[in-house]
């Protein structure tokens, strides 16, 4: 996670935060940070955001994510187990280390 985002710059995340997402977050989606495994780090933050849920994400028809890359396999790797999208457009190596991933 890079804390030179826009909300970092802002101070709307305490120190304690900062040091949660530093730990434990690969990924974020609509600024609601997740773990390795899909599931979100923590739940007052996720619940002081405003906008959609990631809950929400899973009852869509098409959620489409777009990324690719080494620095973004964790956090794409998280997306995917948290069912957050069910449509991947990557690059082919990108596509060959998660299927490695799974096995």
């Amino acid at each position: 996670i890079k804390t030179d985002s826009l909300l970092f710059q802002l101070g709307y995340f305490s120190e304690q935060d900062v040091e949660m997402i530093s730990s434990r977050a690969v990924g974020d989606i609509c600024s609601r940070f997740f773990d390795k495994d899909g599931q979100i780090c923590n739940e007052s933050l996720d619940e002081r955001t405003l906008g959609l849920d990631l809950d929400e994400l899973k009852k869509k028809e098409y959620a489409i994510l777009v990324a690719g890359g080494d620095q973004k396999i964790d956090s794409i790797y998280g997306a995917l187990q948290g069912k957050f999208a069910n449509v991947l457009v990557t690059d082919q190596f990108t596509a060959r280390f998660l299927l490695d991933k799974q096995e």
